[in-house]
């Protein structure tokens, strides 16, 4: 894993935002291919592509850093 995606992970986990959100995860998995696993809003098909691609990707509208599951 390289450093910059290493940092921006840290910086999620450190995040207020998320100590004060019941689902405190920085890395989840695109839920049924479609949506955000964590605040379950659905995804451009752009970011899901990206994520299926295995990018590094963010959620557009929590944050969150996703990754599919195969």
């Amino acid at each position: 894993i390289d450093s910059a995606t290493v940092r921006r992970y840290e910086r999620l986990r450190a995040s207020p935002a998320r100590t004060s959100h019941p689902d405190q995860r920085a890395l989840v998995p695109v839920r049924d291919g479609v949506c955000c696993d964590r605040c379950r809003m659905n995804l451009t098909a752009q970011t899901r592509m990206n994520a299926r691609k295995g990018l590094v990707v963010a959620c557009d509208n929590c944050g969150t850093m996703l990754y599919h599951e195969d």
